[in-house]
């Protein structure tokens, strides 16, 4: 019994700290070439790099590149975040303790390529 109070006495040193945030998750996902622009993805758009971040209050929480594998936040608090694809605004996430982890498909659109034309008079 004495055993036990002891331990009792002692948990709050094990335990989370003032101010500390004890709710933490994992965001993740892909970033795929959106094609016909409908934010879904399909068969034949594939998956490509690009730079995701997470922002809060306007501040950038976390950024890193995704590859053709993905990307992963790990221990993100929990609150709510805009995710950036290269800058720009993509999508807005709760990030909670008790949901799955996120896992995002994020559109990227693919560069076009604009030539000039040329025309030649004799």
């Amino acid at each position: 019994m004495a055993l036990y109070a002891f331990l009792l006495l002692l948990a709050p040193l094990w335990g989370p700290r003032a101010g500390e945030n004890i709710c933490q998750n994992y965001v993740t996902g892909v970033v795929f070439l959106d094609y016909n622009g409908n934010g879904v993805q399909e068969p034949g758009e594939s998956y490509t790099s690009g730079m995701v971040g997470l922002a809060q209050d306007g501040q950038l929480y976390a950024e890193k590149e995704a590859d053709e594998y993905g990307f992963i936040f790990e221990n993100v608090p929990c609150g709510v975040y805009q995710v950036l694809l290269d800058g720009e605004p993509v999508t807005e996430v709760t990030v909670d303790a008790v949901s799955p982890p996120l896992a995002l498909a994020l559109p990227k659109k693919p560069a076009r390529i604009y030539l000039p034309i040329v025309s030649r008079i004799p």
